[in-house]
């Protein structure tokens, strides 16, 4: 017979589980004074901008010279108009049609203000149109229209 022999094992250590200690919340917020500051602080400089960009749009419309007007409007499409040429298939160019249409744009805007430049600003329009097309003898024949048009 064997007879067994018995070893001794270490003690286990064993070990007890504790709860986990969390640091304590912080406290609610008792006082509403900086988040109240700071809204009133906004509001203050929302009105103080909203009244220094409302008192430089009433100066400078009190304070600017006035529009010319569509007399001012007429004078320089109808300068625009005198400094074209005859057109023929070899001399129009890019900047002439450019010219039409400023002379066009200005001689609307002068007919929106006031009704006798509407003859004006249609003969111009159809101008730039013709221009558009590169149909030169049409362009040629408004554009002699519009200049005694300018000159009434």
């Amino acid at each position: 017979m064997t007879s067994l022999q018995t070893t001794e094992i270490a003690p286990v250590e064993t070990y007890s589980l504790r709860p986990i200690e969390w640091p304590a919340a912080p406290p609610p917020p008792t006082e509403q004074r900086p988040r109240r500051r700071l809204l009133a602080a906004a509001l203050v400089g929302l009105v103080c901008g909203a009244f220094l960009v409302g008192s430089v749009w009433l100066g400078g419309s009190l304070l600017g010279r006035p529009a010319d007007g569509p007399a001012k409007d007429v004078a320089d499409a109808c300068t625009i108009l005198r400094g074209l040429p005859e057109f023929s298939a070899g001399n129009f160019t890019l900047s002439d049609g450019t010219k039409l249409n400023r002379a066009s744009e200005l001689s609307a805007a002068a007919a929106r203000s006031d009704e006798q430049y509407r003859a004006l600003a249609r003969t111009t329009r159809q101008a730039y149109l013709s221009s558009s097309d590169l149909d030169l003898v049409s362009v040629n024949q408004q554009v002699r229209i519009a200049l005694a048009e300018c000159g009434r």
